[in-house]
């Protein structure tokens, strides 16, 4: 269980390692490129489908450690909140891009994907809060 928790961490770190890289490139191209612009929704879609399925895969896990009281070892639950935080400063930088730039107009669905997406495991995690 600890094992698995630590795999998904170190996917997780490669993954946003990747997304700062392709958020180099995007700085460094001024976003003219839209096929570099695609290829970082791709990438930040994949990263936020690996936290949805990591949360709903490890949701019985994360249940134990709350209803036996052992939030010290929510280092999973925390990380999955990091990662959120990161993603969601990256959609709202994309989003001011989209709206600076006209001719990015075709992303705009696929940013507003990107931000559901992020609503949607803000809902999962408080689903683990106990009331």
């Amino acid at each position: 269980m600890v094992e698995h928790a630590e795999d998904s961490v170190d996917s997780r770190e490669s993954l946003s390692n990747s997304l700062e890289a392709e958020w180099a490139v995007l700085k460094v191209s001024k976003v003219e490129d839209s096929l570099v612009v695609s290829q970082y929704l791709d990438q930040m879609q994949y990263e936020l489908s690996g936290v949805i399925e990591l949360i709903e895969t490890d949701r019985n896990t994360l249940f134990d450690c709350i209803e036996s009281g052992l939030y010290g070892r929510l280092n999973l639950f925390r990380d999955v909140r990091d990662t959120l935080e990161i993603l969601s400063g990256k959609i709202s930088k994309m989003e001011a891009i989209l709206e600076r730039d006209p001719q990015l107009n075709v992303f705009k669905s696929r940013v507003f994907a990107a931000r559901r997406a992020c609503y949607y495991i803000e809902h999962l995690i408080l689903s683990f809060i106990p009331d």
